[in-house]
């Protein structure tokens, strides 16, 4: 499984300046693997640079065959439906515009419909500070 931390790793817990972003996405590579952890946790993630880092990784996971999974870890104890348009907004890979907030039935069903073509399955963990699990989504298969 490939660990990608930002904070620990690239020490920006700060993801709304998209210059420092930018080298964070260009450098993300997954390798060979086909499971992913995304630790956001200690991060501000409510900006589109968010969703730029999560597209980068699907992207990557998609051009891989078998099954796939991406794990997004972060610290926002949030309802489901705000946690998926903070990580998602602007998303190209879901082609989910900025400005715009989307109701869990139709979020969920845009993430299912896109990962289940790539065969990747998306799970949200939602840590406390200690960094023991309070709740966790899934989506796709």
């Amino acid at each position: 499984m490939k660990h990608i931390a930002i904070k620990e790793q690239y020490k920006i817990n700060d993801l709304g300046d998209l210059s420092e972003i930018k080298e964070i996405i260009q450098n993300i590579d997954i390798e060979s693997n086909t499971n992913v952890e995304l630790n956001f946790r200690h991060c501000f993630i409510d900006y589109p640079a968010t969703s730029q880092i999560i597209d980068k990784v699907l992207s990557q996971l998609s051009n891989k065959s078998g099954a796939k999974e991406l794990i997004i870890q972060h610290d926002y104890y949030l309802p489901e439906a705000t946690i998926l348009n903070l990580l998602l907004l602007g998303s190209k890979y879901f082609n989910i515009q900025a400005e715009k907030e989307i109701e869990l039935d139709s979020l969920t069903k845009i993430i299912n419909e896109k990962i289940s073509i790539d065969n990747i399955v998306i799970e949200i963990n939602v840590v406390n500070r200690a960094g023991e699990l309070i709740q966790t989504y899934k989506y796709g298969k």
